[in-house]
C-alpha cells in the first residue's frame, strides 16, 4: 500500500509528512501541527490521516449546507 497524504483538515496545509518514531508512526501538519495517530506502519499512518481528512470535510460541507439553508430561511422571513 503506498497512500498519497491528503491535505491538513485544520489548515488546508498540502504538505504535511509522515514521522517515523520509536515506537510508531504519525502524521504531522508542518503548518499548524496537527497531529493523526500513532500507527505501526507508515501505511496505517497515511490511511488514517487520510481518513480523518475526508471525514471532517465531509463534516465541514454539512455544516455549511445548513448555515446557507438557515440563512435563506431567514432572508425569506425579512422579505
Amino acid at each position: 500500500m503506498d497512500f498519497q497524504l491528503a491535505t491538513c483538515p485544520y489548515c488546508g496545509n498540502r504538505h504535511p509528512k509522515l514521522v517515523h518514531r520509536l515506537f510508531g508512526n504519525r502524521v504531522i501538519c508542518t503548518k499548524c501541527h496537527a497531529v493523526g495517530p500513532d500507527r505501526k506502519s507508515g501505511d496505517l499512518a497515511r490511511y488514517d490521516w487520510n481518513r480523518q481528512s475526508r471525514e471532517l470535510a465531509f463534516e465541514k460541507s454539512i455544516k455549511n449546507q445548513q448555515l446557507l439553508a438557515h440563512l435563506s430561511r431567514l432572508s425569506r422571513l425579512s422579505r
